[in-house]
């Protein structure tokens, strides 16, 4: 599975305490299996490792972070989905099919949001 399944994201596994602001992309509906292991296979991977926003947040928590609130909600445009799924370029990433691209519309999502990170107790 992307990185987001296997446990905490990169950029939360090690910060130290303090408030941090993050933001990342999440899907906001279900997606048919085939389309998300084709995301895995062929799309760039803030796409084919997004997973749904309440399954992130849980990470979230369980990577030590507190108070989570999301101050921001991007969903993106066919034009935005478009240019992520060919990143760096359609020449070294093949485009989605239409199909593809009309099935996540709407269901892909940046959030941004904030979280703290409270100091270690003496007894963790």
């Amino acid at each position: 599975m992307p990185r987001q399944r296997r446990g905490v994201p990169g950029s939360l596994s090690g910060p130290a305490p303090g408030r941090a602001a993050i933001s990342d992309v999440v899907v906001t509906g279900d997606f048919d299996p085939e389309l998300q292991a084709r995301f895995r296979s062929t799309w760039a991977g803030c796409l084919g490792g997004a997973i749904p926003e309440d399954e992130y947040l849980e990470t979230v928590r369980q990577a030590g972070f507190a108070e989570i609130q999301v101050v921001a909600h991007h969903p993106f445009s066919p034009a935005e989905l478009q240019a992520m799924a060919c990143c760096p370029g359609e020449a070294f990433t093949p485009a989605p099919s239409t199909d593809d691209l009309a099935a996540v519309q709407g269901k892909v999502t940046s959030i941004k949001f904030i979280a703290l990170k409270p100091l270690a107790s003496a007894d963790e």
